[in-house]
């Protein structure tokens, strides 16, 4: 979920320096952004320290929005100055003029005031019950967009040791997989970040083994050991599933929030769906962390529909993406994601931010259940 942010006397600030954030306000007098506070949600207030009314500012900022983080820029080396804005309610502090490398840490840095001081590793497992249901196109899309829509970090999973396809699909030959970690005698932060690879502008990628053979080595403790760890670096941990039940998966879909069970709108597809589902609460997994997403949808040529499916499953259904067969196939083929403008990147787009929104739910509630319960 993207925070929203007001900015204040800050003429410069240009809303691309901060591709993770929404910027809902811009204002130059303190009547305006008291207007806006009032009529729009904000998060993080970033504004001039240097402006002669700044302080005050600042207090009646708060005052209308408690929850406000409130990031100042200055260009002075007053450290009155500084306490002053402290004292009165800010939280971060970058430099003038405006470097947008620092100015996007500060900003981070109250957004994470805000979801969490610790990342809030959220993992999210997706997987096909029968094959070439999509699953693997949509868990890479779904990173990208949770990469350049969330805060702080995505790492994608590739779970299909014997023949997964991420690194592929973003045409990487990693020089580290997952069987390394398997071979460590430990596996910390450290050892996790060199053998992931990053990828510009979007997830970090932890790769299947290179061979079969080396993904046969990669033992359920391994993988559990992983993601835990995972878990405390990343803000978003998305899984790619394969389509059978071993130990790797089993780990998979017990250490997950949700699994997205991506079902397409055959007979085969839903009732194989429905057996995994039979399987699944057999070892204690409910519907609840379940969410189905329908994929390869066309108008007017299912035999299904996708209310007929919900009810077969029980399920009901967060996201619908269209079929477009030829686009997908040639972006695999040249390892490369699909167009902005397609409308099958679009629905992903669309379901991640469903998605975000969802765990800043869950996350906020959790929170305030854990203060009812020490009050």
């Amino acid at each position: 979920m993207k925070p929203s942010v007001c900015v204040h006397r800050l003429p410069g600030l240009k809303p691309a320096w901060l591709p993770k954030c929404l910027i809902v306000s811009t204002s130059t007098t303190r009547d305006q952004l008291m207007q806006a506070l009032t009529s729009v949600d904000c998060d993080i207030l970033i504004l001039d320290l240097d402006d002669h009314d700044a302080i005050n500012t600042i207090v009646a900022a708060v005052e209308v929005c408690g929850k406000l983080v409130v990031v100042g820029l200055t260009g002075s080396n007053d450290f009155d100055l500084i306490i002053k804005a402290q004292r009165a309610g800010c939280k971060q502090l970058s430099r003038k003029p405006i470097d947008p490398d620092d100015l996007r840490a500060a900003v981070l840095r109250a957004a994470q005031e805000i979801f969490g001081a610790k990342s809030t590793g959220h993992c999210t497992a997706v997987m096909g019950p029968t094959g070439g249901s999509g699953s693997t196109t949509l868990a890479c899309h779904l990173a990208m967009e949770m990469a350049n829509q969330a805060v702080g970090r995505t790492l994608l999973v590739d779970l299909d040791f014997d023949f997964g396809g991420v690194a592929r699909a973003f045409d990487l030959s990693p020089k580290f997989t997952f069987s390394d970690l398997a071979e460590a005698s430990s596996i910390d932060k450290g050892v996790l970040e060199t053998t992931i690879v990053k990828v510009d502008d979007g997830p970090d990628i932890l790769a299947r083994p290179r061979n079969i053979a080396d993904a046969h080595r990669v033992s359920g403790e391994t993988v559990r050991e992983t993601l835990r760890v995972a878990a405390e670096s990343y803000g978003h941990v998305i899984m790619d599933l394969p389509r059978k039940l071993d130990e790797i998966t089993g780990v998979g879909i017990e250490m997950c929030d949700r699994l997205l069970l991506v079902v397409q709108l055959t007979v085969p597809s839903v009732d194989n769906a429905a057996r995994l589902l039979d399987t699944l609460s057999g070892e204690g997994i409910g519907r609840e962390r379940v969410d189905l997403v329908i994929n390869r949808f066309r108008k007017k040529v299912h035999s299904c529909t996708v209310e007929m499916v919900e009810k077969q499953l029980n399920l009901k259904s967060i996201g619908t993406i269209p079929s477009d067969y030829s686009s997908v196939n040639r972006a695999l083929d040249a390892g490369v994601l699909l167009s902005p403008k397609s409308a099958v990147r679009t629905s992903i787009a669309d379901l991640a931010q469903k998605l975000l929104g969802a765990a800043h739910a869950r996350s906020r509630d959790s929170k305030l259940g854990l203060a009812k319960g020490v009050s």
